[in-house]
């Protein structure tokens, strides 16, 4: 970790990217916000799902044109990546067969 704090909600809005969020939204007090920031090795082999472009014989990594495209950079391998997301998709279907099964059985019972 190079960056690990803590930022209490008043001095929060210092930074550009918070000003746009919603303070005490439906009587919810905010105590502040937690940063973290965490810097990758070199040598460190990465996975990257983009687009390259080769500018001046040297390739960069950039987010894709199309906004639905997805970029991703990650220190886990495509096969760790392709597993996870896997795993939460068929947790997903599994918690909609059960809450479309809980809606079934209380529309039956509930009459």
């Amino acid at each position: 970790k190079t960056l690990d704090k803590f930022e209490p909600s008043g001095s929060a809005r210092k930074y550009s990217f918070l000003n746009n969020l919603k303070y005490n939204a439906l009587g919810a007090r905010t105590l502040g916000f937690k940063m973290v920031e965490n810097t990758i090795p070199l040598g460190q082999s990465l996975y990257v799902l983009g687009e390259a472009l080769l500018e001046a014989k040297r390739i960069n990594i950039v987010r894709p044109r199309d906004s639905k495209t997805p970029f991703i950079v990650s220190v886990r391998s495509e096969d760790d990546i392709v597993r996870a997301n896997n795993r939460n998709a068929n947790i997903a279907l599994v918690l909609a067969i059960l809450i479309a099964l809980a809606g079934i059985l209380t529309m039956i019972f509930m009459r």
